[in-house]
């Protein structure tokens, strides 16, 4: 819980660039006083305070001021800043922070954020970038290794807007209406900083997911070239390949798709196995042939994939995999689920194979001849 915030006064907004409190979980408050919170500064959440900011510039605001009335403007400035930053007195051990840190909740009313912000804290492991936000600055995620889950929420569509049927979703309401950009503001940019393998969540304006999006990682070699007297990069890993799959700012479905045999051949099975299985349950924009070579690869590696949706219990997949048509099972494969659903004791698959048997598959009885 935060108890206590410093940040700058901007043309009338709020840039947030340092909080104290205690736990793991931060909340910013949208408004602090009459000030909108519009942004949170270089820093704002790594282990050292940005050197950039003029310390007596800044405001501290206390937890009454953004949970009580809106005239509650900061009194404390200048010198009580410089106090209460890191290192400067007693309060530093407060500070939200590094990894201590492992949820933050950033406002619908986010617009950008500062260099490095969440540098350091490697504890992370999910964030939620609101519709308006727009801006991320250079090194927020060095150090954020943990991070597994990136959320997006699309902005309200502005007149631009096309029937969900015609992108190939399977929706309950076939004329549902979506934006017709589907790539959040700060999608491009995010995937730029995190070089580590991640799920994106897509939302619609009220927290309905649209579509899924699994990147895997990848790391940067330098290799000397002595004649040429010039250092050459390499990158290991089809995550940069992934990286590059926009038009400009608008991410391209059909490219992303496109990588997906020569990540079948370069990345670790778990990692090919959460792409095809991710874009089979959130097919936008998916087409005939990307689908059948995803579901191609699920049969030809149908041991590793029944191992994984047994081991982590991933029923919606298993149920995924019955509703395709054409059919995924064949009786060798069904034979196989059941078999190990079976010997690692997993009631719950072991009924929805039995009934996808009982319907799909006619029982050969044996018949005597005395």
């Amino acid at each position: 819980m935060i108890e206590k915030i410093l940040y700058l006064e901007k043309d009338g907004k709020a840039i947030v660039y340092r909080c104290f409190g205690t736990g793991s979980h931060v909340s910013l408050p949208a408004r602090i006083g009459a000030l909108q919170v519009t942004g949170i500064g270089d820093h704002c959440f790594a282990p050292e305070m940005s050197v950039r900011v003029n310390r007596d510039q800044l405001k501290a605001a206390y937890r009454f001021q953004w949970e009580g009335a809106p005239d509650a403007c900061s009194r404390g400035s200048g010198m009580e800043a410089d106090r209460t930053a890191p290192g400067a007195g007693a309060d530093s051990a407060c500070a939200l922070c590094g990894d201590a840190l492992q949820e933050i909740d950033l406002p619908e009313s986010l617009r950008f954020a500062g260099d490095y912000c969440f540098y350091g804290c490697s504890g992370l492991e999910k964030l939620y970038f609101p519709a308006g936000f727009t801006r991320l600055g250079g090194g927020c995620f060095v150090d954020v290794h943990r991070i597994s889950n990136i959320c997006f929420e699309l902005p309200v569509p502005e007149g631009g807007s096309v029937p969900a049927h015609e992108y190939g979703q399977i929706h309950e309401k076939p004329t549902e209406i979506l934006p017709e950009n589907l790539t959040p503001p700060c999608l491009k940019d995010v995937l730029s900083e995190v070089i580590h393998e991640f799920r994106a969540d897509v939302l619609l304006p009220g927290g309905k997911c649209l579509y899924r999006l699994y990147f895997p990682g990848y790391y940067e070699t330098g290799e000397e070239n002595t004649p040429a007297r010039i250092i050459v990069i390499k990158y290991e890993g089809m995550g940069y390949k992934y990286r590059q799959c926009f038009i400009g700012r608008r991410l391209d479905f059909r490219q992303y798709d496109s990588l997906f045999y020569e990540t079948s051949v370069q990345e670790l099975t778990p990692t090919v196995l959460r792409i095809a299985f991710i874009r089979l349950m959130h097919p936008l924009k998916l087409d005939e042939d990307a689908r059948e070579n995803y579901v191609r690869y699920l049969r030809q590696n149908y041991r590793d994939a029944a191992a994984w949706i047994l081991e982590e219990g991933r029923f919606d997949e298993l149920a995924m995999l019955c509703r395709l048509q054409p059919g995924y099972f064949t009786e060798e494969i069904l034979d196989y689920y059941l078999e190990e659903a079976g010997r690692r004791k997993v009631p719950e698959a072991v009924s929805l194979l039995m009934e996808y048997r009982r319907r799909h598959f006619k029982v050969q009885r044996k018949r005597y001849t005395f």
